[in-house]
């Protein structure tokens, strides 16, 4: 189940309407500095050498800030819904892959190879503990994940985890998200501190209704709370009908591979639903396999 929310929570933090208003709202506070356009996503898999084994390391979403094209400073979001007593040296080897990847690009800018970045920029992590059910409780730098007491940190470069509770955030941020994380935050923020959810009469426009659903819905949301939301075209979808629709296309990824099938049919709902399209119409003819592969060219899923 914790990889399932996992996997539904990037699907709306990878947006870049979405990704921007986070970091605006929890690192800029009144200032919204990072705007979609000026955002590039960044590849999130990286071959981490080790001893001479070699891993693999996945980050959840990784976007760099390049305003007027200049790159300026790379963010990464974590997602989690479980307290972590090991995330602060989680959060370093992220660090680390990030900026040993920075001088491979930058070295091979200066001997005139293709490179993605000329100049070395700093890395940001900001991670979001989404949990309805209790605080985070893990370790949040990296001398308390060790043990290290005040004279086991003397010439000890310690590192502090940038974590955002949001069941733990204050009401005014919770009001401060202007995109479709606002639900998500409040939805978790009212349950954590009342224990029930009323849907706020709010003007924030949804415009990535399945995204929003999907994610409310991993969170433990049910249909009674949540009524019905509408899209920006002020189209609405039920969600018992989102919910059969989804279960018959996620049968029918298995032809593709279940694993694989299930997480293209999210991108391609996720993607019709950014185009402002109709959800439930590319639902039924994903359906068909020829229709689904037509799908899946035109909105660029592979």
């Amino acid at each position: 189940m914790t990889n399932d929310k996992d996997k539904t929570q990037k699907i709306i933090t990878r947006i870049p309407e979405v990704f921007a208003d986070i970091y605006n709202t929890l690192l800029f506070k009144e200032d919204r500095h990072i705007t979609a356009e000026g955002l590039r996503e960044l590849d999130t898999e990286r071959e981490v050498a080790f001893l001479g084994d070699i891993f693999d390391q996945r980050e959840d979403v990784l976007r760099m800030w390049e305003p007027e094209r200049r790159p300026l400073m790379i963010l990464t979001l974590e997602n989690l819904t479980y307290s972590l007593a090991e995330l602060p040296m989680k959060i370093m080897s992220y660090l680390g892959a990030g900026y040993r990847w920075e001088l491979h690009q930058v070295r091979a800018a200066r001997e005139k190879h293709a490179s993605e970045l000329d100049h070395y920029v700093p890395i940001y992590a900001l991670v979001l503990y989404l949990s309805t059910e209790q605080p985070f409780t893990g370790n949040l730098q990296l001398s308390e994940q060790l043990g290290l007491d005040e004279r086991g940190k003397r010439g000890f470069i310690d590192l502090k985890v940038e974590l955002a509770d949001v069941g733990a955030l204050s009401r005014e941020i919770i009001d401060s998200f202007r995109s479709e994380f606002f639900w998500a935050a409040d939805y978790i923020w009212q349950i954590r501190n009342y224990g029930t959810y009323n849907k706020p009469e709010n003007a924030i426009d949804v415009e990535n209704t399945l995204a929003l659903i999907n994610v409310l819905k991993a969170m433990g949301a049910k249909d009674e709370e949540l009524g019905q939301f509408q899209d920006k075209e002020g189209r609405k979808i039920m969600l018992d009908t989102l919910d059969k629709e989804l279960k018959k296309s996620h049968e029918e990824g298995r032809e593709e591979g279940r694993a694989e099938g299930e997480g293209n049919l999210l991108k391609l709902f996720d993607a019709v639903a950014q185009a402002g399209k109709d959800v439930l119409e590319a639902m039924k003819r994903a359906k068909d396999l020829t229709e689904r592969k037509k799908l899946y060219a035109e909105y660029g899923i592979s």
